[in-house]
């Protein structure tokens, strides 16, 4: 017989993952539905961004927040943005083992529901306790977060270009997060229904004397995919270098301008470049963007 503690734990539990309104608002929610959130953009932003990576186990833990939203008493956007970061380096790069974390979002999502369930608590109690459970939360993660090694040695095949809607989203929100990082302020955000993936050095290599077996190995890396607006994207296509740096210079997103900018610093674009580029991005991905 299951003990009443246990019970309890999983009755819980089933309540959050049959709580279908959040759901719905995690699953098909649009930004315009986070605007009673404080910071509801951020949040929607980070929830969309789990779902793009396509990690559940931490659907439980934010099915808890969202339902006791109103009652946490504590801002819970920097604890989601903690965990699209940890979701980013440990499940979707680095695929780290599921059940270790599902155990720790569980217990994390039960506590939340016993805080805000416990009639003797006031709103001063609520927010002091919920805020030691974030606190909790990102050290136990914290501890199960892969080194640089291992991150990076991920980094190239997780994030090579294939024909999966998926994983072209995926890519997206990498460079579009790496664009962010470079570009001086916050102003500009990009529409990714309108930019396209380009690839420098083109699937169809002939304009470059090289063949599709002979690039095969390093064509569809990260380091050789940028994102390019649909028309410019059009009119580069497979072009020659040289060709394809004039359309890159009509870009106005800042990882264009730095991929001209290292373009014209080696005066070529070859496998070696291809592989040096995305070394920059994975290190720029571990120790600053995705940092926690």
């Amino acid at each position: 017989m299951r003990s009443q503690t246990k019970k309890k734990w999983e009755d819980l539990l089933y309540g959050l993952w049959t709580d279908s309104d959040n759901w719905k608002l995690m699953a098909d929610g649009v930004k315009e539905d986070f605007k009673p959130f404080k910071d509801g953009e951020k949040i929607f932003k980070s929830i969309f961004a789990i779902k793009l990576m396509g990690v559940v186990q931490c659907n439980v833990f934010l099915l808890s927040i969202l339902r006791n939203y109103k009652a946490l008493e504590t801002n819970p956007a920097k604890t989601i943005e903690f965990i699209e970061k940890f979701t980013f380096l440990y499940s979707a790069i680095s695929k780290g083992p599921g059940n270790a974390i599902e155990k720790v979002y569980s217990k994390h999502a039960i506590q939340i529901e016993n805080v805000v369930n416990d009639k003797t608590n006031n709103q001063e109690m609520i927010s002091n306790e919920i805020q030691k459970i974030f606190f909790s939360l990102k050290k136990d993660l914290s501890e199960l977060l892969p080194s640089k090694e291992v991150f990076e040695e991920s980094f190239a095949n997780k994030l090579s270009y294939v024909k999966s809607e998926k994983r072209r989203q995926l890519i997206k929100y990498v460079l579009g997060k790496i664009n962010n990082d470079l570009q001086p302020t916050d102003e500009y955000s990009i529409d990714f229904d309108n930019v396209n993936l380009e690839h420098v050095l083109p699937q169809n290599p002939e304009q470059w004397n090289l063949t599709s077996e002979q690039i095969k190995p390093y064509v569809h890396l990260i380091g050789n995919l940028t994102l390019l607006d649909r028309k410019i994207n059009s009119r580069a296509q497979n072009d020659i270098l040289e060709n394809k740096l004039v359309h890159f210079r009509e870009s106005e997103l800042d990882i264009n301008k730095d991929l001209v900018e290292y373009i014209e610093q080696c005066d070529s674009w070859t496998e070696h470049e291809i592989n040096e580029r995305q070394q920059k991005f994975a290190d720029l991905a571990y120790t600053k963007i995705w940092k926690i």
